[in-house]
């Protein structure tokens, strides 16, 4: 009896020290991933021709991610941006950094010069918002007016008429209180705080920006009032959002599919946000009781994930 309990004691000991083994290992592997991933780390990876990684090496990196060497502690990530070849970061002090290809100016200045390290832009105003597209920067600055820089070809800087390149921040007419903004290829959506209205301007080649018009582009912004966004994103040449009833709409050219206005693409009403890929993909996130579910739609083929 007395040897059985000893047995037993023994057997209890050696389960805690392996559990406590368990834990300190568990406790290393912790600390080595906040030594790699500290929180407002930014990594980056792919091309990176025109310095569009900002290390300043022009060597792409596909391999793995790396984490930029600038001091990101000294300047707060707020928001991110990532157009065709160029990167914008705005931050908790409303500062405006850039850097890649400024072939367009759609880093701010007249130089072409690609800036292959982040450097701090000159907008002269609080940023809070940005958005990057096919050389063009947008950005939204404290009390919700709009700015815009580089590439203006289509209209897509919103100040009411179409040039090859602006290499100043000028204003997009006529939006107050913005409080998001996206990017396409040559095209720009605005949502405002006000009874879920949206702006658009810019390319409407593939009438991506949802209304009927003769004219393939806008340079002046124009308000819709019948879409209630709830959240937004584009593409090359289409418009992504989520209504306030929280399904998915989608207006323009993506993959083999063409929408003329806004169509809603599924019936569910338990979207909450959207991403958008190049020409070719939509990401939804959906809530369902209490369960996440990841829903990509293609539109060259349809997938559906849930976990």
């Amino acid at each position: 009896m007395g040897a059985c309990c000893v047995a037993r004691k023994e057997m209890g000991r050696e389960t805690f020290d392996r559990s406590i083994h368990k834990q300190r290992q568990e406790a290393k592997v912790e600390e080595k991933i906040e030594e790699k991933f500290r929180e407002g780390d930014l990594f980056l990876f792919g091309d990176n021709s025109r310095g569009q990684i900002g290390d300043s090496a022009k060597i792409g990196r596909f391999d793995a991610p790396l984490r930029s060497g600038f001091g990101w502690d000294r300047h707060p990530i707020r928001k991110f941006a990532v157009g065709y070849d160029h990167v914008c970061v705005t931050t908790s002090e409303g500062e405006l950094f850039g850097w890649g290809s400024n072939s367009s100016s759609q880093l701010g200045s007249n130089s072409s010069t690609t800036l292959d390290r982040p450097c701090k832009l000159n907008p002269g105003m609080y940023v809070k918002d940005v958005a990057c597209g096919y050389g063009f920067t947008l950005i939204i600055e404290k009390s919700g007016k709009v700015f815009g820089v580089g590439s203006n070809s289509r209209g897509q800087l919103g100040n009411g008429r179409a040039q090859d390149r602006i290499s100043e921040f000028v204003r997009a007419s006529g939006i107050e209180r913005a409080y998001k903004i996206c990017a396409g290829k040559a095209h720009t959506v605005v949502l405002q705080d006000t009874e879920h209205s949206m702006y658009v301007f810019g390319d409407n080649s593939s009438n991506q920006l949802g209304i009927s018009s003769d004219d393939d582009m806008l340079v002046q912004p124009v308000r819709l009032d019948n879409v209630n966004p709830w959240d937004v994103a584009c593409g090359d040449t289409y418009t992504a959002i989520v209504s306030s009833e929280r399904n998915l709409k989608i207006a323009g050219t993506i993959g083999s599919k063409s929408f003329n206005a806004f169509k809603s693409i599924d019936n569910k009403r338990d979207c909450k946000g959207v991403s958008a890929g190049s020409s070719h993909v939509v990401v939804c996130i959906v809530v369902v009781y209490s369960r996440m579910r990841y829903c990509t739609h293609n539109f060259h083929q349809q997938h559906r994930y849930s976990r």
